[in-house]
């Protein structure tokens, strides 16, 4: 394949073969560039089918000048690495600067910029370093020859909207190739250079752990407190590397048999164990923090250690941040003290960013974003949902024989009883205008969350529902008629959403 991927039929699905090497072989340039292709071919090949096309880490420290010709710049202050869709690596230094170009290879100027623009990274390599060869097989002329190829990149500005799954996978024949897009969206640019954060929340990182995985990047760390001498003590600065805010910090308690206990915590949002109190400081201007730890009694002193865990936000669903007209509200179980820790797929925190962690993984969030009566669809205030049902208080349950007809289209569905198994097991089916959505197996204790890309949005919790008790009687003729599901705080809002300008 040749360094800038015009020979593209390479990622079709084929054998690799490698050099042979025995005693007296003469390697000519077409050995070594099938050593080299090899390895790079093999790479590529994993990059794409594995990881796809996005954004790996860095892109979130730019600065956009113009020179005086109008020609604009950029500078990456923190530098970065992507992969386009061939499983190409770009790796972008720390303060490099590069011109932006448009797709026809012109300098980008300023005045052209008349509303957001979006930039793009697009692999490219060039050659260096002439050197005399030692023969010519063509003449007996001297020739000088490039030594080296450096793997370099471009620019690329455009007012093309960003194209929605960007870091889709290629099937393992890689058909799409010849055709595929390779430029990777890292930003967005407003007509005075600035960076527009909300624009620039469309592109998509990759991630290291699972595709359900919904932060970015994630740091981890202990702090050992060695017998402390007073009641409330505070370790040094921690930097976790993730750059400057939003960061949301998870502390857990390391017990003598290893456990560890873990709550959330926000920007100095307390958690409270058995005779003491876990807190963080975070500092947004330098992306470190403090971990603190309050005894609540003098008996209670002792030497612990903290873990602890950092991340940053998902921006993939413009989420960062509490919008000013938007109130997070929690989902009603969350205050029931009969309720043991229950979080919401794809919900909020309490920052309003879309998913929390417990024990360093991510599950969900336990607040939704409300404007009066309407849910803002993933903490987006300009996509509302109005909620057609929301028990109120533990007092407020629902007794489920046979199938509930819970408002605006949504029904629920009791398939089978199981009382064989201990505790017992209820299929339940969710259904939306007569069509079957999901099937849930639950037991007393469970929470149903059912989530859906809807109006633009990835992921927005519908319907949720907890499961408070089964019963199912003890003479088999009477289970048809008597057994029944008891839920609680069932929520969920309509599908017919409006959108605000």
């Amino acid at each position: 394949m040749l360094e800038n991927g015009e020979e593209k039929e390479e990622f079709e699905l084929h054998q690799f073969q490698r050099n042979r090497y025995f005693y007296g072989k003469l390697m000519t340039v077409r050995d070594f560039e099938i050593e080299q292709e090899y390895f790079n071919g093999k790479r590529y090949l994993l990059n794409r089918l594995i990881h796809g096309k996005g954004i790996l880490c860095g892109f979130s420290s730019l600065e956009l000048f113009p020179e005086e010709s109008g020609e604009v710049k950029i500078r990456f202050r923190d530098g970065g690495i992507a992969l386009d869709i061939l499983g190409r690596e770009i790796v972008v230094p720390v303060d490099i600067e590069k011109k932006v170009m448009t797709l026809e290879g012109i300098p980008f100027k300023k005045q052209e910029l008349i509303k957001p623009a979006y930039l793009y990274l697009k692999y490219s390599s060039v050659v260096s370093e002439l050197v005399r060869a030692a023969s010519n097989p063509l003449s007996c002329e001297e020739v000088a020859c490039p030594n080296r190829i450096l793997e370099d990149f471009e620019v690329i500005a455009t007012f093309e909207y960003p194209a929605e799954n960007e870091n889709k996978k290629l099937s393992v024949s890689c058909t799409a190739c010849a055709e595929a897009d390779e430029k990777v969206f890292f930003a967005a640019v407003n007509d005075d250079l600035s960076i527009n954060d909300e624009e620039s929340s469309h592109r998509h990182f990759l991630q290291t752990r699972s595709e359900e995985a919904a932060m970015k990047t994630s740091a981890t760390g202990v702090v050992y407190f060695k017998q402390p001498t007073v009641n409330s003590i505070t370790s040094p600065l921690i930097d976790p590397k993730l750059g400057t805010g939003p960061i949301f910090i998870q502390l857990g308690l390391e017990t003598e048999e290893n456990q560890i206990l873990t709550g959330f915590a926000v920007s100095g949002v307390e958690n409270g164990y058995s005779g003491l109190q876990l807190q963080t400081i975070f500092d947004a201007s330098s992306g470190k923090f403090n971990v603190q730890v309050i005894f609540k009694d003098e008996s209670e002193r002792r030497s612990i250690r903290v873990r602890w865990w950092a991340s940053r936000a998902d921006t993939r669903y413009r989420t960062e941040e509490v919008k000013s007209d938007v109130t997070l509200t929690k989902y009603r179980f969350v205050s029931d003290p009969d309720v043991k820790v229950k979080l919401v797929e794809n919900g909020l925190c309490e920052s309003g960013a879309k998913n929390c962690m417990e024990s360093g993984v991510i599950h969900g969030g336990d607040h939704y974003a409300r404007i009066g009566n309407d849910v803002a669809l993933n903490g987006n205030p300009k996509k509302l949902a109005e909620i057609v049902r929301e028990q109120q208080n533990k007092d407020e349950t629902k007794q489920l024989y046979t199938e509930w007809e819970v408002g605006g289209g949504w029904v629920l569905k009791v398939e089978n009883f199981d009382s064989t198994l201990k505790p017992p097991v209820v299929e339940i089916k969710l259904k939306f205008e007569e069509q079957e959505l999901k099937s849930f197996e639950v037991s007393k204790g469970d929470l149903i969350t059912y989530c859906e890309d809807i109006a633009g949005e990835t992921g927005v919790p519908l319907f949720v529902t907890y499961i408070d008790d089964i019963y199912i009687p003890g003479i088999k003729s009477l289970i048809g008629r008597e057994a029944k599901v008891i839920l609680k705080y069932t929520w969920t809002v309509s599908k017919n959403f409006r959108t605000l300008d």
